[in-house]
């Protein structure tokens, strides 16, 4: 097998696994039994979504006769749905756990949607419904206790939220199964200051490459790029001992450029490398692979 390139575990603990070259997406059942209308066995992998070619087709179809290309991100939301980033496709796409309504689309259990994304790898259509809009190589992905998705945006240097109901997220209103922008100001540049607007002109991520949430919907994003995971708060809260307002981004761990031609370097908490997935505890610790020193760590809580 290639390497995986993305993880993900649902309620019952079967292991989604994403094999990005590889075109598909397996499921290790915790038990026998039924996933998606597929019987599976325990501790024995089953394709789920992807023939293993290389290609976009199949929506509406049974999901492991569909083409991906070069998935990179996978998620299970509550209702356990399977989320699929279709990286090279720019699409995010759905394989049903039961029938009905997902992101305004009419869906069937086993079979694969596309519920964002327009198939144009750009930016256009932000803000707008998510079946109009472009992403630009979307990798790993995070759901909340609502259902709502949100997706590192690599080629656009953002994180997109796709709205399962209207609202307000991280200060951005968006409509249900509408897509929008809700961190990064999509320009390539050194992370100078914390605590301004996650959507401002100090907001830089440079390359997304990891996404988690902790218990009260605050955003973690790990920016491999920059050595650094930042925080975007969605309450105010504590971080380090200091108060951090919603909606602000602030560096969590790792690099923050200072100097007078911001050519210096202070780390704050611990030296990252290249810091790639992560999650978060439920007691808040921030667990990550750094994987240029090819290991994983943890962090107690920053609070």
């Amino acid at each position: 097998n290639p390497a995986p390139s993305a993880l993900a575990v649902d309620a019952t603990g079967d292991l989604f696994i994403a094999f990005g070259p590889a075109a598909r997406v397996e499921d290790l059942p915790a038990k026998s039994t039924t996933v998606f209308g597929i019987p599976v066995t325990k501790g024995r992998p089953a394709r789920l979504a992807g023939t293993g070619v290389p290609g976009f087709g199949g929506d509406g179809g049974r999901a492991p006769r569909s083409k991906l290309n070069d998935p990179t991100g996978v998620a299970v939301d509550a209702a356990g749905d399977l989320l699929i980033a279709d990286t090279g496709n720019c699409r995010l796409r759905l394989v049903a756990a039961s029938s009905g309504v997902r992101f305004g689309v009419t869906v069937v259990q086993g079979r694969i949607y596309t519920v964002a994304g327009s198939g144009i790898c750009g930016s256009r259509g932000d803000g707008g419904p998510a079946l109009l809009a472009e992403l630009w190589d979307p990798g790993a992905m995070a759901v909340d206790t609502d259902g709502d998705i949100l997706v590192t945006d690599q080629g656009n240097r953002t994180i997109r939220e796709l709205a399962a109901h209207s609202g307000s997220f991280y200060g951005v209103a968006l409509a249900t199964d509408h897509l929008g922008t809700v961190a990064g100001e999509g320009s390539y540049g050194p992370y100078l200051t914390g605590g301004l607007s996650a959507l401002g002109e100090t907001a830089e991520i440079n390359f997304p490459t990891g996404i988690a949430l902790d218990a009260q919907g605050g955003l973690y994003i790990a920016d491999g790029a920059m050595h650094a995971i930042r925080f975007v708060p969605a309450t105010t809260t504590t971080l380090l001992g200091k108060v951090a307002q919603a909606d602000d981004m602030y560096t969590a761990a790792g690099a923050m450029s200072t100097g007078t031609l911001d050519n210096g370097t202070t780390w704050i908490r611990t030296r990252l490398l290249d810091p790639t997935g992560l999650a978060v505890s439920p007691g808040g610790e921030l667990i990550y692979g750094d994987s240029e020193a090819n290991v994983v760590r943890e962090l107690p809580s920053a609070s």
